[in-house]
């Protein structure tokens, strides 16, 4: 339940984390014949946050990727900085979602049908979702440019 999440908040790198996160899901992409790109820039700020937690949401949200994004298809995961703040962007070349579920998808309990649907429980964004406030930061999907879903995460620096 999301209530039962506890937080440890610390200083972490978050370039590195999320760098470590996509080893991990290499194999699902390539299980699935998923080219992913990932771009960032040299330098990595330093985030205040509970590490296990932000990895719990690059999980949760690749997973998705590995998941839904069609055979053969596209992942694009870019980290950009700004002087206030820093968003990563998590894109997939498809199949998108309805209108209504872009705004809907991190419900709890949601699930987008039926395209993007599968075997979860529609707990999984919700969760992302939970940690992120709590972390002071902000998370929402959109339409990708790519024909696919964008998922946008602002967070902000130390």
């Amino acid at each position: 339940d999301e209530e039962g999440l506890s937080f440890v908040k610390a200083p972490f790198d978050f370039i590195e984390l999320l760098k470590l996160q996509l080893m991990h899901f290499d194999h699902k992409f390539k299980r699935r014949d998923l080219t992913v790109h990932f771009s960032t820039e040299e330098t990595s700020p330093l985030v205040i946050g509970d590490s296990d937690r932000v990895t719990q949401v690059l999980h949760n949200l690749f997973d998705n990727c590995a998941k839904y994004t069609e055979v053969g298809g596209t992942v694009w995961v870019s980290f950009v900085q700004y002087s206030e703040y820093s968003e990563l962007l998590i894109e997939d070349s498809g199949p998108g979602v309805s209108d209504d579920s872009l705004h809907r998808l991190f419900d709890r309990l949601y699930r987008e049908s039926p395209s993007r649907s599968g075997s979860g429980a529609g707990l999984g964004l919700a969760i992302c979702k939970k940690i992120v406030i709590t972390h002071g930061w902000q998370i929402k999907a959109e339409r990708s440019q790519y024909g696919g879903l964008l998922v946008r995460l602002t967070m902000g620096h130390l």
